[in-house]
């Protein structure tokens, strides 16, 4: 009895520091001139003297993802809204945030495209990925956008063993993406789910009509297209393995969507595309063995 009453008060004295932790950095956010990172690191700290409030822990993953836009604030804050119900409404109220006058700087194209499908706006997403470059209202990310676009439109996920397999290793691209900057550890250590399981599970969550599961085909098939022009184009040798593995990726979804001899014919239109380009042939043939047997 008497080691239980020295435990309650073991445990009510770490309450009263962990409040006066809390207040006194509460009162510090409330400080004019602080910087950025030092608001994110004390909105960081905030947070995880919240739990188990969620909504504490929300406010404060908020501030930080404002004051220290990142990847790992941006799954943070997705994974304490989705403790108080669906986040995509969160992350729409941080969108909107972004696009107002109060974001300091615009986000990058892969965070900010990372923003959009997870506060549910992928048909602004994919219009914006429609456009050529120069003509879209905001910069977005092939990389992000197109393994998402690829994977639903093809259903792939709703499919048989190889093609769910190619789904979820497709989109674990994202979580590798160059343009989005996160702090590695930190994630895993809180059991955070990563930006592919978490597009994963939209994408299954989904109901789509067909006309709007073509356009996101056709317009994640012309943003690849241009991305292989440009490597090819430019002569880029040190990326024609990769840009062939991407076209690769491209016909298993078109065959996955429209049926096997679609992306086959595609695919093969690319052996024609560039003649001369006889290394770039060559990675074609390596990436889909057989695909030029009949070109």
């Amino acid at each position: 009895m008497n080691q239980l009453n020295r435990d309650d008060g073991l445990e009510g004295k770490v309450a009263v520091i962990s409040g006066q932790a809390a207040d006194a950095a509460r009162e510090a956010l409330a400080t004019e001139g602080i910087g950025f990172w030092n608001r994110a690191a004390i909105a960081e700290e905030l947070a995880e003297l919240g739990a188990p409030d969620f909504g504490a822990v929300l406010e404060a993953r908020r501030v930080a993802w404002r004051s220290r836009p990142d990847k790992t604030s941006l799954l943070l804050l997705h994974h304490a809204a989705s403790q108080l119900g669906d986040p995509a409404q969160v992350l729409a109220e941080e969108l909107a945030y972004t696009e107002s006058d109060q974001q300091s700087e615009p986000l990058g194209g892969s965070l900010f495209s990372s923003l959009l499908l997870l506060s549910g706006e992928v048909e602004r997403a994919t219009e914006l990925l429609s456009q050529p470059t120069a003509q879209r209202e905001r910069e977005v990310s092939g990389s992000i956008l197109i393994p998402y676009l690829l994977v639903s439109a093809s259903k792939s996920l709703d499919g048989a063993g190889d093609a769910v397999s190619w789904a979820n290793g497709y989109l674990n691209n994202v979580n590798r993406s160059s343009g989005l900057y996160g702090r590695p550890g930190k994630l895993d250590r809180k059991g955070i789910p990563k930006l592919s399981e978490l597009f994963a599970a939209r994408i299954c969550a989904e109901t789509i009509e067909p006309m709007a599961l073509e356009f996101r085909l056709e317009a994640a098939l012309g943003q690849l297209g241009r991305d292989v022009d440009a490597v090819v184009s430019g002569k880029r040798r040190g990326e024609y393995q990769k840009a062939a593995e991407w076209l690769a990726d491209g016909a298993l979804a078109l065959s996955l969507a429209r049926g096997e001899n679609a992306g086959l014919s595609w695919f093969r239109e690319w052996f024609t595309r560039y003649p001369r380009h006889v290394a770039f042939r060559r990675e074609l043939e390596r990436a889909w063995p057989g695909a030029a047997s009949t070109r």
